[in-house]
């Protein structure tokens, strides 16, 4: 095994090592505002509350390990299959489209509220769903100090 395989190995078990307790972790609640034709006249929302308040978890199995995705990843792939877009003034909570019941004429928001993530975290996703690239990682010989790539065969 050389160091690569090592700090592969030891950074896997050490994101699988965390264990949480439900409602915790890295994970992503849907809210929900409904706005009908009556409510919108005087400035409100008829109605409000949790689509999903437990959260959409981010934690990565051992497969998503395995492969190299992240909770970064977890939570764009998730951000951007719901539709979400732009944060809300910060980088916690992003909308999605309201869709329009075409029977009453109501129309119903979903927002989505990042929660257990690190503030690079937060950044990284907000860079990511603006279309930018996440940077590349440095190579390992670059980490580990006396490492050299050319005695590897």
């Amino acid at each position: 095994m050389n160091i690569a395989d090592i700090i592969k190995h030891d950074l896997k078990f050490e994101a699988l090592g965390r264990t949480f307790a439900p409602n915790t972790g890295a994970r992503i609640k849907v809210s929900y505002e409904i706005v009908t034709p009556e409510s919108a006249e005087i400035g409100d929302v008829s109605e409000r509350g949790w689509e999903n308040e437990e959260g959409k978890s981010c934690e990565p199995d051992e497969y998503d390990l395995d492969d190299g995705i992240d909770r970064v990843d977890k939570a764009v792939d998730f951000l951007h299959y719901e539709g979400a877009y732009g944060e809300v003034g910060n980088y916690d909570t992003y909308y999605g489209n309201a869709s329009q019941n075409y029977r009453d004429g109501s129309e119903t928001t979903n927002s989505y509220h990042l929660e257990g993530f690190e503030e690079e975290e937060l950044k990284l996703i907000n860079h990511l769903m603006k279309g930018g690239k996440r940077p590349e990682a440095p190579e390992v010989s670059d980490m580990v100090t006396g490492y050299d790539r050319t005695q590897e065969e």
